[in-house]
């Protein structure tokens, strides 16, 4: 763009500055419009100009569990409860930019024992949604969905052994959540967790993106909430209780 001859220098300067922040923007707009489209291509089994990609067939895997049949605990844990006023949030895990939040509910009479993971055909098996796995004394309550499993290419179910409860999290992130494994940690009847026996799950998901952010607070992990990118999970944040009351 031309300027004008006789506008002040000050000015002049001014505009310069915008219109090279402009098209700073203009460029970021499309390298990010550029990125998903290359993820979506390679999602479809495609090159990043849209045509097939030869030997690439991505066949979806079967569904490995079926998350209405968690069945029941082995061990019931004790009455519990905890008060919200007392709780804690993890750092953010996975892609800030996300957006459609969603939470699953703070009930104070449970804890959880696990989560429900769903891979998506993203980078061929990033996670594409979680649901909380609860334990209430001798039963498993199913959480609130973050993410739409709908189309998944497989599911896992992770839970803790018999006594166990939730105690961390460990997530692989880059603009999509890349994978995730839990961290086990033995309660006792009086609700204190021991923590020189934490156990770990599998590794749900692929090795494949950015580094790995630990959530190990030592504390009990009682909810969760996370947003979206697309329909895809794209951002995770764990809700700790400092600790647990015995009723």
């Amino acid at each position: 763009m031309d300027l004008p001859e006789n506008m002040p220098a000050s000015l002049k300067a001014e505009v310069e500055k915008n219109l090279k922040i402009g098209a700073s923007l203009g460029s970021q707009i499309a390298e990010n419009k550029s990125t998903d489209d290359d993820i979506r291509n390679s999602s479809a089994g495609k090159s990043p100009d849209g045509s097939p990609a030869n030997g690439n067939t991505n066949d979806p895997v079967e569904v490995a569990a079926d998350a209405s049949k968690i069945g029941s605990p082995s061990q019931a844990l004790p009455k519990i409860s905890f008060r919200v006023e007392k709780t804690v949030e993890s750092e953010l895990f996975g892609f800030r930019l996300a957006d459609n939040e969603i939470a699953d509910s703070l009930e104070t009479d449970r804890v959880v024992v696990g989560l429900v993971v769903t891979q998506g055909e993203i980078f061929n098996g990033s996670v594409k949604a979680i649901a909380p796995i609860y334990q209430q004394e001798n039963q498993y309550i199913p959480g609130e969905t973050l993410g739409d499993p709908a189309d998944g290419t497989n599911e896992v179910v992770l839970i803790a052994p018999a006594g166990h409860i939730v105690s961390g999290m460990q997530v692989q992130s880059g603009v999509r959540i890349m994978s995730l494994h839990l961290s086990y940690c033995p309660v006792d009847q009086k609700g204190k967790l021991n923590l020189k026996q934490i156990q770990v799950s599998q590794i749900v998901g692929i090795a494949k993106g950015g580094p790995t952010a630990s959530y190990d607070p030592g504390k009990p992990i009682v909810s969760a909430y996370g947003a979206l990118k697309g329909d895809q999970l794209a951002s995770i944040i764990m809700i700790a209780a400092e600790r647990l009351i015995v009723e």
